[in-house]
């Protein structure tokens, strides 16, 4: 599976209230091969509300940050890569010839620990006039008893729609089960809710199919996408820019 990501958004999950705050965007630049990380102020500045401290050695949230190896930060959610069972995720997703292993890593894995509130989190991505991102439904913990079970079930789609009576998000952008009464299988993750709301606005038609099932909770992962959009409807949204990647 060659990844193609070029662009990771830092994801930091309050202890508080469990909002999630992508507080940065990490870049690996492919024409100098440079590591580039920035923070997302406005995000941060809420973040910290709840507790977020900037990290150790990248600390100025206006600064832009680029260095030629991955920052220590991020560093250590890499494994250790002699180890066999990364020489085994290496050829389970057929990465052997991967130019970085380290980033591709991270986008495979979201660089997720046990340990802390980290994650990272994938693009929305802008390709051949399709606006493609894929998710974990979000809200799954409070809808899945209501809802069927999607094991062993093929080509599973969902209606995407505006939630306008949602107390907690006004932007709010749910999942329905048109083969199950029309019930709320859950919600687009915050804070890319905000572009699918946008273009529902528009009249802009949103899908959704599953791929995949949750190991722990049969939680379903979704693809969602658009198709024959002008990139310059998604360019004019630019205090979410941070949130696409675009492919030519």
């Amino acid at each position: 599976m060659k990844i193609s990501f070029s662009k990771l958004l830092l994801n930091w999950k309050s202890p508080v209230s469990g909002r999630n705050f992508p507080v940065g965007v990490l870049q690996k630049r492919l024409d100098s091969g440079l590591y580039v990380f920035s923070y997302n102020i406005s995000v941060v500045e809420e973040a910290k509300a709840e507790g977020f401290i900037p990290f150790i050695g990248i600390s100025d949230i206006e600064s832009v940050y680029e260095s030629k190896k991955l920052f220590s930060v991020f560093e250590r959610r890499l494994p250790n890569t002699k180890r066999n069972d990364f020489q085994k995720f290496l050829s389970d997703n057929d990465l052997q010839g991967s130019d970085d292993v380290y980033w591709d890593y991270l986008c495979v894995t979201k660089g997720k620990l046990a340990t802390d509130s980290l994650t990272f989190m994938e693009p929305i991505v802008y390709e051949k006039n399709y606006v493609l991102f894929s998710c974990e439904v979000a809200g799954w913990s409070y809808t899945k008893s209501k809802n069927r079970d999607f094991q062993q079930k093929e080509n599973i789609e969902f209606i995407v729609r505006i939630d306008d009576v949602n107390p907690e998000d006004s932007s709010a952008v749910e999942f329905i089960d048109q083969e199950n009464h029309y019930e709320r299988v859950g919600y687009i993750p915050r804070p890319f809710n905000l572009l699918f709301y946008r273009l529902l606005k528009q009249k802009i038609s949103v899908y959704s199919k599953v791929y995949h099932l949750g190991k722990e909770d049969n939680r379903p992962h979704v693809l969602i996408y658009t198709e024959d959009i002008e990139r310059e409807i998604i360019e004019r949204e630019t205090d979410l820019q941070y949130l696409i990647e675009y492919h030519d």
